[in-house]
């Protein structure tokens, strides 16, 4: 099976409207600084947790299932913990967020995953916010 790759400026841009959604809906629980920086951080996660999806896609290839969605996080989960199917399906993506934490906030963007984000954080003036989740661009020496 040949699954669509990921356009990761429509996917970031996505993100960033719920969240942004989310704040205008319930603007009390923003957690700190600007209504801009507050949306980056909380589309942060979601968008890392796409990028290890694809990343476990391209490396673990199935023939005979494309991994949709978030399916490669929950059968990492399985693998790791060795939770029952039915347990790791039904978890919801805070759930998994919270449940693959450690690989999400090690998890660095290469270039091609970092560019909308690395767009957004300097157009906003909060680069420094995200920054730490980039892989550093290579010398252009």
């Amino acid at each position: 099976m040949k699954f669509e790759k990921v356009y990761y400026p429509r996917v970031w841009a996505d993100l960033l409207d719920a969240a942004d959604h989310i704040l205008e809906l319930e603007p009390r629980n923003q957690w700190r600084g600007s209504r801009d920086s507050e949306s980056m951080l909380r589309a942060l996660g979601p968008y890392k947790l796409t990028c290890f999806c694809e990343r476990y896609r391209v490396m673990n290839p199935s023939p005979w299932n494309d991994l949709p969605g978030d399916m490669p996080a929950r059968i990492y989960l399985l693998n790791k913990h060795g939770w029952p199917p039915s347990q790791v399906l039904s978890l919801t993506v805070d759930e998994l967020l919270l449940a693959l934490h450690e690989e999400l906030v090690s998890l660095r963007l290469n270039p091609v995953e970092a560019e909308p984000v690395r767009t957004w954080g300097a157009s906003c003036g909060k680069f420094s916010l995200v920054e730490p989740h980039l892989e550093p661009l290579p010398d252009s020496d």
